[in-house]
């Protein structure tokens, strides 16, 4: 197995994507959040516009998780980079599970 810094084949920057569309999908839940303050939802899924957000995010870290295990089995690169990112999306996966489950 190589070790480098930043990751060079596809699987892995398409984990670093699915990561930056995690990141987007927390700014967006946060950003609509503070701007328009959805006050008549009842519970987190009644409220759509807080929902999508947090289910893309949600979502895109589960896709992180994936693309980065496979892309280190497969290609017998280890990037720093990637399991930095890898660590923190596995962190929201299994959060979002814990809330999905009601833990």
């Amino acid at each position: 197995m190589k070790f480098e810094i930043f990751p060079k084949n596809r699987m892995a920057l398409f984990s670093l994507l699915a990561f930056a569309l995690m990141v987007l999908g927390f700014a967006l839940f946060f950003v609509i959040n503070y701007l328009f303050k959805p006050w008549d939802c009842e519970t987190f899924f009644s409220c759509p516009a807080l929902t999508i957000p947090m289910l893309l995010a949600w979502f895109s870290s589960i896709v992180c998780v994936v693309m980065g295990i496979w892309s280190i089995f497969r290609d017998k690169q280890i990037s720093l980079v990637l399991i930095i990112l890898f660590l923190l999306a596995l962190f929201v996966a299994v959060s979002g599970f814990s809330v999905a489950l009601g833990f």
